[in-house]
């Protein structure tokens, strides 16, 4: 599956999904799109899942009738998220296009 990590989103996650082709908005060239702007992007380049920290997205951005499924991760702490990739990559083969599924990555600082 081709994945989109967003401007928040750990870039370090993509080594740990190597069943997947990860990209970074930076790799993209998309560095000043913002959120609906990045999605609209993402989709419209092919990309099957978007991967976002923002937990607001949602509320910003309609997912209904995309053709892009939305994966929002609690946190953005790297060794929180690398801890969680298992979880992530569960999340990106099972959310489909027009989904928001949230993979909860606690912060493992707080422990």
């Amino acid at each position: 599956m081709r994945v989109m990590l967003d401007h928040c989103t750990p870039a370090t996650i993509r080594r740990h999904l190597p069943e997947h082709e990860v990209f970074t908005a930076a790799q993209m060239g998309w560095q000043t799109h913002q959120n609906g702007e990045i999605i609209a992007a993402a989709e419209a380049a092919g990309f099957d899942t978007f991967v976002t920290s923002d937990q607001n997205i949602p509320n910003q951005v309609s997912v209904r009738n995309r053709q892009i499924a939305i994966i929002v991760l609690t946190s953005n702490h790297r060794p929180s998220v690398a801890a969680q990739a298992d979880a992530i990559s569960e999340a990106i083969h099972q959310t489909r296009m027009g989904q928001v599924n949230t993979v909860n990555t606690p912060d493992i600082r707080t422990r």
